[in-house]
């Protein structure tokens, strides 16, 4: 991968010049102590040439695998990335990984002059946006950290909160989630669950408003545990007291314990389960839920109107009655004759007790002479 890497610089030299080349290490050298302070663990070991020369060949690949990454190949290429898919999947996804990442800053830097030395009508913050298709999904003034940052800020940016609102978040205490009823419980109680279809996997935002739960659908596959965890692994480290989507993913544990809760979520349009069985949704999310620092939760307030929901009886004995009785058609149909039915037989009744009390109570029918005798 490394020499494939290497590769990726000659042919790039070969296309925009080595003076292009020699600008971007010119760039590397003058950020190089801000990039190395980017990185948990002290980079003191590499020295400044083979510093410098790493980082240049990680940012050009960037570049140039991601300029590739649209069009799709019929004919060989003779770059194995892209002849065969499996391994231009994996690289894609390889992208996200937090180890991974290079600053952000430091990409525009390096490569924003160039999309106008070259003539590009589109910035490389956009450049990047589009090929992940979150074009327009984040505002020009929000800043993130690198790729896998870019990723819960599009998230984040659908929860609609302003600049203030962030500062305020930070500092309000928040509560813990300590109780909350799985989906099979919180349907038993005559909670309506329905999933959002719109803008799938983008978006945190949940409502719980008369009696219905809004949530966004979660999409289950192969690679959701790795993007998500290293998702929570950064704000773990950045974000902790705003961490949103350990939040969200918290949150969608509480309502998983079994299968069944997964398969009344998949109906309701909670979850697309591409993993197949639904015992591998449930270890899937419980699994991510273990580990995470308890700050309190941006979903309390649901949580505790959904846990005062359930446990008003009179909406228990509702939903029981839509359960058991109102179903489906049929079922609603035949309770609604069986209903009508009864009615009719009881006023029946009733008119015929009260016809009857009627003519024990009539004194006109006391006073009536006996009949005549018959004596001859």
């Amino acid at each position: 991968m490394e020499q494939h890497k290497n590769k990726y610089l000659e042919n790039f030299a070969i296309m925009y010049g080595n003076q292009t080349v020699e600008e971007f290490r010119r760039i590397i050298i003058r950020d190089e102590q801000i990039v190395r302070a980017c990185y948990a663990e002290s980079t003191d070991w590499i020295s400044s040439e083979d510093f410098v020369e790493m980082i240049l060949i990680d940012s050009v690949f960037i570049l140039m695998f991601l300029k590739q990454i649209g069009p799709r190949y019929i004919d060989k290429t003779g770059d194995f990335l892209f002849d065969q898919p499996c391994h231009r999947d994996t690289i894609f996804e390889d992208l996200l990984l937090l180890e991974n990442q290079l600053p952000f800053s430091l990409l525009e830097n390096l490569f924003g002059p160039f999309f106008i030395k070259i003539g590009s009508n589109i910035t490389f913050r956009d450049f990047i946006l589009g090929h992940y298709g979150y074009k327009n999904r984040i505002k020009p003034e929000v800043k993130f950290l690198h790729i896998t940052d870019m990723f819960r800020c599009v998230r984040v940016e659908k929860l609609g909160l302003t600049k203030e609102d962030h500062i305020k978040e930070q500092r309000m205490k928040k509560f813990l989630i300590k109780n909350l009823h799985n989906a099979d419980e919180l349907d038993s109680a005559g909670v309506d669950i329905v999933g959002h279809k719109v803008e799938r996997g983008t978006s945190f935002v949940i409502k719980f408003e008369r009696g219905v739960l809004t949530m966004p659908c979660f999409t289950a596959r192969g690679h959701t545990e790795r993007m998500w965890r290293n998702i929570m692994a950064l704000e773990q480290c950045h974000y902790t007291y705003a961490a949103y989507v350990c939040h969200y993913i918290t949150f969608l544990g509480f309502l998983i314990n079994t299968e069944q809760d997964v398969e009344l979520l998949v109906n309701k349009g909670v979850i697309k389960n591409l993993l197949g069985h639904s015992e591998s949704v449930v270890n899937m999310v419980n699994k991510m839920c273990l580990g995470l620092a308890d700050n309190g939760s941006y979903y309390y307030d649901i949580a505790e109107r959904l846990e005062k929901y359930c446990d008003n009886r009179l909406n228990r004995s509702f939903a029981t009655l839509r359960r058991v009785y109102f179903k489906d058609l049929w079922t609603g149909t035949a309770t609604i004759a069986a209903v009508i039915i009864l009615v009719l037989t009881l006023i029946g009744t009733v008119t015929s007790l009260l016809q009857v009390t009627q003519d024990d109570n009539d004194p006109t029918k006391s006073l009536l002479p006996p009949p005549p005798s018959r004596d001859l």
